[in-house]
């Protein structure tokens, strides 16, 4: 494009892993080429300059937003088709966490959130942790053994794919998100999860923390310290959350209307 029209202005967005380590050849190029470079997060700015040794002030951070598609919830009552499907019980708290299970990533978390559980149960908690997403053979075979090897298989739930039509449901079904990752580029799934009132704990050490506007939207955990993790789902457990009010806030930040104005800004100093 640069070289049939010079003049053309080339905006890149960047999200995540894909640019978490050196890139080369094209990819490279359209990088080194670029008017403007849009990473989703601080975090993925920063990777941006460590791994492709770019120059600071050509990047701009361009946070992800809400799919404008996406339907609200107005009512967040759990959905009782999803209780009984589960076996949930009146007083059992629901965790949920959404995402791919994949064992060549190994960077979301779950298996060190599974480690935890026990301490809930020890402590009187009763629960169900639904851990929700696609799973190759080789990373469901792995989590099924964790989960019996600490005797958690009348806790944890690995229901796969979940369809659209249902995500929304499995969010209001939940008392907390957790994804204590480490190689988010953002993570859209906690502004999903926001949206449907729901209080989140998130990893403190990738783009996780811009989604939850650095511990202003939910609860920050360092990912590597399953202690910590123990104590934040205690404490959030045990608080109560205003789901509108949780709603309103993640709104504030990453409505659809937000982000049409940031790119607005973008593209007139482009």
């Amino acid at each position: 494009m640069k070289l049939f029209a010079p003049k053309k202005k080339l905006v890149v967005i960047c999200h995540g892993i894909e640019v978490f380590t050196p890139v080369s050849g094209l990819k490279k190029k359209v990088l080194q080429q670029a008017d403007r470079i849009l990473a989703v997060s601080t975090f993925t700015k920063e990777q941006l300059i460590t791994q492709q040794q770019l120059p600071a002030e050509k990047i701009t951070v361009f946070p992800n937003t809400i799919d404008p598609f996406f339907q609200l919830p107005a009512d967040f009552s759990k959905p009782p088709y999803l209780q009984q499907r589960y076996g949930i019980q009146g007083d059992e708290k629901v965790i949920f966490t959404l995402t791919r299970l994949n064992n060549k990533e190994g960077y979301k978390g779950y298996d060190t959130l599974i480690t935890v559980l026990p301490k809930l149960l020890q402590q009187g908690i009763r629960f169900k942790y639904i851990l929700a997403g696609k799973a190759d053979a080789v990373e469901l075979a792995r989590m099924r053994q964790l989960i019996n090897k600490l005797q958690l298989e009348e806790c944890v739930l690995l229901p796969g794919f979940i369809a659209d039509e249902e995500v929304m449901d499995h969010y209001r079904l939940a008392d907390v998100f957790v994804m204590p990752s480490k190689g988010e580029g953002f993570g859209i799934v906690y502004i999903e999860a926001m949206a449907c009132g729901l209080a989140v704990i998130a990893g403190n050490k990738d783009g996780s923390t811009e989604a939850l506007q650095f511990g202003k939207l939910g609860t920050l955990v360092d990912p590597d310290d399953s202690e910590e993790i123990g104590e934040a789902f205690v404490r959030v457990l045990q608080e109560q959350h205003e789901p509108l009010q949780v709603q309103q806030k993640m709104l504030d930040s990453f409505s659809f209307e937000q982000f049409k104005g940031r790119l607005a800004q973008v593209l007139a100093h482009v």
